[in-house]
């Protein structure tokens, strides 16, 4: 999940810019930009998706480095 540090955040927008999913919000009384939170844990976008299409689960956290070596190999040729 990504997580907007306030202090940090100017309140430049790139952010919104830059997401493909369009999940970047902006609060305006705070001048910051916001995420998506998972509704705290309880994503409610899961519970209303009729289809089973989301779910919410807990994922084992691999390294950055292990990512991009699993990302870099070529497809298995198919038989």
């Amino acid at each position: 999940m990504v997580q907007v540090n306030d202090d940090k955040c100017i309140g430049c927008k790139m952010c919104m810019v830059a997401c493909p999913f369009s999940v970047m919000g902006f609060h305006e009384e705070k001048n910051v930009s916001h995420n998506c939170d998972l509704c705290g844990g309880d994503p409610q976008c899961v519970k209303i998706c009729t289809y089973d299409a989301l779910e919410y689960a807990e994922v084992e956290p691999i390294e950055w480095m292990v990512r991009m070596d699993i990302a870099e190999k070529p497809p298995a040729a198919v038989s």
